[in-house]
C-alpha cells in the first residue's frame, strides 16, 4: 500500500517541494476555516472589512521591493550551476561563489533601504486613508502601527528566502514556510480567542518575523556567514548590467499587479463599505488558495527552470515545464469544483459563516479567473526564466483595464461588477499572453 501511494506521487509530479507545499496548503485551507470561524465570531462585518484591507495596503512593500527577491532567486539559481552543497555551505567554482556572495552583500544593503522606505510612507500612508474611510467607528490605529512595524522587519530578512531557493533549498524553504503557517496561525487564534480584534493580524506578523529569523540564524548561519566571506572584488554581479535589466521589466509587472491583485479591497471599502469590502476580502482569499494549492507545482520548479536554460537544454526545460504545467492545471480544476460545492454546502449548514462570503455565483467567477491566472502565472514563469520579461506591455495594459473596470463597474453594479469585469479582463489579457509566450518561446530557443 506504501509503496503504491508513493508510485502515484510521483505519478501526479508531488516531490518533496510540492509535498511540503501541499502540507501548507492543506493547513490553509484547514486553519482559513477556523480562521473565518474566529472573523465571524470575534469581528464585525465592519472590522472584517478592515481586517483585509489591512493586508491590501501592507502589500504596497512592492512598490518597494520592484521584484528583486524574483531577480535575486533567479540570479542565483544560474550561479549555482557550478556549485553544490557541502556540510552545509555550497563549494565549487570560485568566481561563481563570489558573485553569489556579492548578490548576498547586494540584498543586505538595499533591503535594509527598502525596510526603512516601507516604515517612513506607509505607515503614515495608512493612518491617512483609514482616517478617511473608516474614521473612528473602529479601533484600528495601533493594530496599524504594530503591524507595520514588525512587517518593515520581515521585509529585511526576505530576500534570504529567495536566495536559498535560487541554491537549490526550494524544499527546506517550503518546510519552514509550513511551520511558520502553523505558528502565526496558532497566534492569530488566541487573539481572537481573547478578544484582540484585528491585533490578531499584528500577532501573526511578530511571530512570522522572529521563527523566520531564528530559522534562518539556526539552520543557515553556516551558510550565509561563509558566502559573506566569500566576496571577491574581481568576481561580482553588477547591479546595472546584470540585474536592472531585468528588474525593471520585473517591478513594473509586479507594480502592475498590485493594481490587479491588491486593489480590489480599498476601492469596495470606498464605495460600498466595510462589511462588502469584508467579503470581497473573504472570498479572493479563498479564490487565492485555490489557485496557490495548484502553483505548487509551478512554483516549485522555477529555480530548476532557471537550471535549464543555463545550459541550453531547451528539450529538458520543455519537458519539465509543460508535466508540471499539466499537473498544475488539472489540481486547480479539481480543487475550484470541490470548493465550490464545499461553499454552497457551508452557505446552507452555517449561514453565520458562509454569509461572510459572496455570493456562491460572485465567487464561482472569481475562481474561474483565478484558473485563467494560473495558466498566465505559469506561462510567465516559464520565460521569466531566460531572465527575461516579454510580458511587461501585457502588464501594464492589464493594470490599466482593471483600474478602468474597478471604476467604472463598482459603482454601477457593485462586487458583481468586479467579478464579471475582472473575468472578462482575464480573458483578454490570456489570449494576448499566450500569443507573446508562443512568439518568444519560438524565437530564442531557435536563436540559441
Amino acid at each position: 500500500m506504501i509503496d503504491l501511494t508513493k508510485r502515484f506521487l510521483r505519478f501526479i509530479g508531488v516531490d518533496h517541494a510540492i509535498f511540503y507545499v501541499l502540507l501548507g496548503r492543506g493547513w490553509t485551507v484547514f486553519s482559513g476555516l477556523l480562521t473565518i470561524w474566529f472573523i465571524a465570531s470575534g469581528l464585525t462585518e465592519d472590522e472584517q472589512g478592515v481586517y483585509y484591507t489591512f493586508g491590501n495596503i501592507i502589500s504596497l512593500q512592492v512598490f518597494f521591493e520592484l521584484g528583486l527577491t524574483y531577480v535575486v532567486m533567479q540570479t542565483a539559481s544560474h550561479e549555482v550551476v557550478k556549485l553544490k552543497w557541502e556540510g552545509g555551505i555550497l563549494v565549487g567554482n570560485s568566481d561563481n561563489k563570489s558573485r553569489l556572495s556579492s548578490l548576498f552583500h547586494l540584498c543586505i544593503k538595499v533591503y535594509c533601504v527598502i525596510s526603512c522606505l516601507f516604515l517612513v510612507i506607509v505607515l503614515p500612508g495608512g493612518l491617512l486613508f483609514f482616517r478617511f474611510t473608516v474614521g473612528d467607528s473602529i479601533d484600528w490605529r495601533s493594530a496599524w502601527i504594530w503591524l507595520c512595524v514588525f512587517n518593515g522587519l520581515y521585509i529585511f530578512i526576505s530576500p534570504l528566502a529567495s536566495l536559498l531557493e535560487g541554491c537549490g533549498k526550494v524544499a527546506d524553504i517550503a518546510s519552514q514556510r509550513l511551520w511558520n503557517g502553523v505558528l502565526c496561525n496558532i497566534a492569530c487564534w488566541t487573539v481572537f480567542y481573547f478578544g484582540g480584534g484585528l491585533y490578531a493580524l499584528v500577532a501573526r506578523s511578530i511571530v512570522s518575523t522572529i521563527v523566520v529569523g531564528f530559522w534562518f540564524f539556526l539552520k543557515y548561519k553556516a551558510f550565509f556567514s561563509d558566502l559573506y566571506s566569500s566576496f571577491n572584488t574581481d568576481h561580482v554581479i553588477s547591479w546595472v548590467k546584470e540585474l536592472f535589466p531585468f528588474q525593471w521589466k520585473i517591478a513594473v509587472s509586479w507594480l502592475s499587479g498590485y493594481f490587479i491583485f491588491q486593489l480590489f479591497n480599498p476601492i469596495v471599502l470606498a464605495y460600498e463599505g466595510a462589511a462588502e469590502a469584508g467579503k470581497m476580502g473573504m472570498s479572493l482569499t479563498l479564490a487565492s488558495n485555490v489557485a496557490a494549492i495548484g502553483m505548487a507545482w509551478i512554483n516549485t520548479k522555477a529555480p530548476r527552470f532557471g537550471n535549464f536554460v543555463a545550459k541550453k537544454d531547451w528539450a529538458g526545460l520543455d519537458s519539465f515545464f509543460f508535466k508540471a504545467f499539466t499537473q498544475c492545471m488539472v489540481v486547480i480544476l479539481v480543487t475550484m469544483i470541490a470548493c465550490i460545492a464545499a461553499l454552497g454546502l457551508l452557505k446552507y449548514l452555517y449561514p453565520l459563516l458562509g454569509g461572510r462570503f459572496l455570493s456562491t455565483g460572485k465567487v464561482t467567477l472569481l475562481l474561474v479567473n483565478m484558473f485563467f491566472q494560473c495558466i498566465l502565472f505559469s506561462l510567465a514563469t516559464y520565460l521569466r526564466a531566460h531572465k527575461e520579461e516579454p510580458l511587461l506591455g501585457m502588464s501594464i495594459g492589464y493594470a490599466i483595464l482593471v483600474v478602468l473596470m474597478l471604476f467604472t463597474f463598482i459603482p454601477l453594479w457593485g462586487t458583481w461588477g468586479v467579478c464579471i469585469g475582472i473575468t472578462i479582463v482575464q480573458l483578454i489579457v490570456l489570449v494576448w499572453s499566450m500569443k507573446i509566450f508562443q512568439t518568444k518561446r519560438d524565437e530564442w530557443h531557435a536563436y540559441n
